[in-house]
């Protein structure tokens, strides 16, 4: 989900701006929010990487509830994006 919102998420918006505006992920897009967004963007950058790490042991064992693994598979994806829609305006920046 970074790769979606740091390679896709702004072809979609230039190509389908009403529907973007309308999904949930475009709540998380930091191009959009203030600073606070891209703090946290920032700040969750490198803990991403070991929540993933530790998510994909606990789901390959059974030992969380089905519909807590739901939720932190779904946080995780969510908090993702919104990580990469803050790479995908840093690449922006840079090409200007």
């Amino acid at each position: 989900m970074e790769e979606a919102g740091r390679y896709s998420s702004s072809r979609f918006l230039a190509e389908h701006p009403q529907a973007y505006s309308m999904m949930r992920y475009s709540k998380l897009d930091v191009r959009f929010r203030g600073f606070l967004y891209r703090l946290i963007a920032a700040w969750l950058d490198p803990v991403l990487r070991a929540f993933r790490t530790i998510g994909d042991a606990i789901l390959e064992r059974p030992i969380m509830p089905f519909a807590w693994a739901c939720l932190f598979v779904k946080a995780l994806a969510g908090l993702s994006y919104m990580v990469g829609t803050s790479k995908a305006s840093s690449d922006c920046n840079a090409d200007s």
